[in-house]
């Protein structure tokens, strides 16, 4: 506690430490038991001192605020988040503080557990480490977090959908140089190439949207200090960090194979996809990296067909030049050129309209786009735009000697009526092309109508000679059809035998189907008598086997009768033997319920009361006698 309170006053501060020029009051013991390095200032040369500047240090005064308080044994790990655990990793390693438990070790477990846990923490270390983007290299921060990011983005099932609106703004925000080691980690784990196209987009986005700052992120300050040398430096830094971009955006001919519908030139291209590839090719355009140029120009090239004019409209001449050029070598059909020429006079329109085109741009795009098939047809459209360029703000820069140049490139003798009139009446215009042009049109057409009145001869005399095999023909129909007549003579003469033999053959076929009628009755008849005959002899074979069975069981019911007489005999007997048997024993029960008494009497005499009876009573001896005696 007393640590801290010392951390929060300043109480007895004995050195001073100043970060981006603000100062913090500190004490020398906490930070030399947690700090190399400022255990050897303080014990070198810097001993007597009591103020130390700490300049380019990584995370500025809030990640200082965060090495301070840890120094006094405050618990920081709370304000520790996705945004200053790189800077603090940076500043622990700046400091010498990598001692076990130390600063290094509490960031790097606390960075490995938020970098785990979902893709946005990633893109936010990253972009925590915007502002020291050497010191996050050196300590691998960047390193470990592109491949956390990776496998969180190449995942079973994970498509470009997936990754959220704020992971796609912080991934704009980082450094350009961070991009390709990005995409290389997704090329690695087998990405699915829409999340390798978001990664190139951002990267494009973010080098339109840092312009003019652009060199400065390359280590150049913008001053009358920095030389040629070393802006030479900077542009082939950025060449570099562009081109091994670009080297992961997929050829459109090559996309079958990275899983995506393979392109045919045909205008159901997604738009998506060819809007950043026009957004890369402009952006490499504008900063002259002629290798990604080169490289980015074969894919538009191949997708020139499928584009349309809001994709070029950001587009140079000398870029639409060099596009037409390259699509030149590539393989069209008459479609596709069509389609190519339809789009540079469209592209030409839009921007002679809006006055951001010059002579030289014109004059460029409309020889390169000449090449193509088709192109003639499309003689009027390019008139419009040469039409709205002089109208427009820049047509009145225009000197009679680029007007004249406009003019020749474009062929008149081909132009409408409507589009000849309006020439005519443009005094900008040269009079001499116009007249030219229409010369042109004149000896064209006198050509035309000289080979038309040829043809016509040339009919006139093939009429002739058809009219001339009609006549024969005609002859040769007339005597086919007298012969017709007369075939047809004979023709009604055999219609009627005809007709009564057909007459014959319907009352005979009526009689058949009688009969096959009678016929189909007999057999349903036949059929039933057939049936019920084998319902009979069924019935008759199952009451013959029931006969059997029935007199099977009669036989042997009369045996089990002669048994069973048999046996009642011998139980009549067996029942006389038993009656005669109980009678004895009632008679035996009888007697011996006598004796029993006798007994019973004879025992009561022979008790000593019984012998003082007096004889001749009722309870005298010779009575008792007399009573066993009845007994018995």
């Amino acid at each position: 506690m007393a640590f801290a309170k010392l951390r929060a006053t300043g109480e007895l501060s004995d050195i001073s430490v100043t970060v981006e020029g603000e100062t913090l009051r500190l004490h020398k013991f906490p930070l030399v038991a947690r700090s190399e390095y400022f255990k050897g200032l303080i014990n070198s040369k810097m001993a007597d001192s009591s103020s130390v500047t700490l300049h380019d240090f990584p995370g500025g005064l809030e990640t200082m605020s965060l090495v301070a308080d840890f120094s006094y044994n405050i618990d920081i790990k709370p304000k520790i988040s996705c945004e200053n655990v790189g800077p603090l990793i940076c500043a622990a390693s700046y400091l010498q503080m990598t001692d076990a438990d130390n600063l290094l070790d509490v960031a790097k477990k606390i960075f490995n557990h938020l970098s785990s846990r979902n893709a946005l923490n990633c893109l936010q270390i990253l972009k925590g480490c915007g502002n020291a983007p050497a010191n996050a290299e050196a300590e691998g921060i960047v390193e470990e977090c592109v491949t956390t990011l990776s496998s969180h983005w190449t995942k079973s099932g994970f498509t470009s959908n997936m990754i959220s609106m704020n992971e796609t703004a912080i991934l704009q925000q980082l450094p350009l140089k961070w991009m390709p080691t990005l995409l290389e980690k997704l090329k690695q784990n087998r990405s699915h190439p829409e999340v390798k196209a978001k990664v190139i987009m951002a990267a494009v986005s973010w080098s339109q949207a840092n312009d003019k700052e652009l060199l400065e992120s390359y280590t150049v300050v913008e001053s009358d200090a920095v030389d040629s040398e070393c802006k030479d430096a900077a542009t082939t830094d950025l060449i570099t960090v562009f081109d091994a971009i670009v080297k992961h955006i997929p050829h459109p001919s090559s996309l079958e194979s990275t899983g995506v519908q393979r392109v045919v030139l045909h205008s159901e291209y997604p738009p998506s996809r060819c809007l950043w590839y026009c957004k890369a090719l402009l952006f490499a355009s504008q900063h002259k990296l002629l290798i990604s140029c080169s490289n980015l120009l074969q894919c538009c090239s191949f997708l020139e067909s499928c584009l349309t004019v809001d994709h070029c409209k950001d587009f140079p001449p000398d870029l639409m030049e060099s596009m037409n050029m390259s699509s030149y070598d590539a393989l069209h059909n008459e479609d596709q050129d069509k389609r190519i020429c339809s789009l540079n006079f469209g592209y030409l329109l839009q921007h002679c309209k809006q006055g951001s085109i010059n002579a030289r741009g014109f004059l460029a795009v409309t020889s390169s786009v000449k090449q193509f098939r088709g192109c003639s047809s499309f003689v009027d459209r390019a008139f419009e735009a040469f039409e709205a360029l002089l109208g427009s703000s820049q047509g009145s820069f225009l000197c009679p000697e680029d007007i004249r140049k406009i003019s020749d490139s474009i062929d008149f003798s081909k132009l409408g009526g409507k589009f000849l009139q309006r020439a005519a009446s443009n005094d900008r215009i040269p009079k001499g092309t116009i007249l030219s042009g229409v010369m042109q049109l004149c000896e064209r057409l006198r050509s035309n109508l000289d080979k038309r009145h040829a043809d016509f001869q040339k009919l006139k005399a093939h009429d002739e000679q058809t009219e001339m095999k009609l006549d024969k023909e005609l002859l040769r129909v007339r005597s086919l059809r007298e012969q017709l007549e007369e075939q047809n003579q004979i023709i009604c003469t055999w219609r009627q035998g005809d007709g009564r033999l057909r007459q014959m053959i319907e009352r005979n076929e009526s009689e058949i189907s009688k009969l096959k009628e009678e016929l189909m009755r007999a057999r349903k008849e036949l059929e039933k008598k057939d049936q019920i005959i084998c319902n009979w002899e069924q019935s008759h074979k199952s009451l013959r086997q029931k006969l059997e069975e029935k007199s099977f069981e009669i036989s042997t019911l009369k045996e089990d009768i002669c048994r069973l007489t048999g046996r009642s005999k011998t139980l009549e007997k067996e029942s006389t033997i038993l009656r005669e048997g109980e009678d004895k024993l009632v008679t035996t029960k009888a007697t011996d319920a006598r004796l029993s008494r006798g007994l019973a009497i004879a025992q009561q005499l022979s008790s000593p009361q019984g012998r003082r009876l007096r004889p001749g009573r009722p309870g005298s001896s010779r009575a008792n006698v007399f009573q066993i005696k009845k007994y018995f």
